[in-house]
């Protein structure tokens, strides 16, 4: 067996570790919490600050293909966009390069509670979830009051806005920003791709708009909140 215990103090942080390995057997279990770890940093994202958690990992298998692990527990604290998140909680399991659990959020100014599966291997995201508030300004995402909610659904495949292809609906989906205010029954964005060519459209009670061609839906989505700042 090999077992890492102990408390490492680290110039991106404090790591605790308790874990307990058998190489032979290509099993581990343990805990690992964290104290002020700078995760921005080992990530590279300029947007990601300091983490405070204390997780539980139990799991076999150290390959994408033969991995079977969970991992859950409690997230303190968790800095993004200069904010710090608080009081986050999950359960995830990964089995074979596909990971199904939980997310929770108990913040002040962000509320969330979902459940999803992402497949590693084919960008594949599927989520239902309930975000009950979020107050976009405390946040850092706008230099006015702005509150959002709203019920999501996604089915879709793709990491990034311009590849994405499928499915997401929002219910219930209510937008605040400077003391102007819109709801929407249900907001659809839907995409889809034939070779070269893109179908993309947003559907809602109050909104209905539709491309077709060779083009990135970014733009469709600036176009769209142009039309929102005109509305409000």
């Amino acid at each position: 067996d090999f077992v890492a215990r102990g408390q490492f103090e680290t110039a991106l942080g404090v790591i605790k570790p308790d874990i307990n390995l058998k190489l032979d057997q290509k099993v581990y279990r343990g805990q690992i919490a964290t104290e002020n770890f700078r995760l921005g940093a080992i990530a590279d994202v300029s947007l990601l600050g300091a983490i405070d958690a204390d997780v539980s990992i139990n799991g076999k298998g150290f390959s994408a293909d033969e991995m079977e692990t969970e991992v859950k527990g409690r997230i303190g604290r968790l800095g993004l966009r200069g904010y710090n998140y608080k009081n986050i909680q999950t359960d995830v399991f990964l089995k074979k390069g596909i990971a199904q659990g939980f997310l929770k959020v108990n913040d002040p100014h962000f509320t969330f509670d979902g459940t999803g599966e992402v497949n590693l291997k084919d960008s594949v995201i599927r989520l239902n979830a309930m975000l009950d508030k979020a107050d976009l300004e405390k946040l850092n995402f706008t230099n006015k009051p702005a509150l959002t909610r709203a019920g999501i659904n996604c089915n879709f495949r793709g990491l990034t806005l311009d590849n994405l292809t499928g499915d997401i609906r929002l219910n219930s989906f209510y937008f605040a920003y400077d003391k102007k205010d819109i709801l929407f029954d249900t907001l659809n964005f839907h995409s889809e791709r034939n070779g070269d060519s893109r179908t993309f459209y947003i559907r809602s009670d109050l909104i209905d708009l539709e491309s077709e061609g060779n083009f990135k839906p970014s733009v469709t989505i600036d176009d769209l909140s142009r039309l929102i700042d005109e509305y409000m």
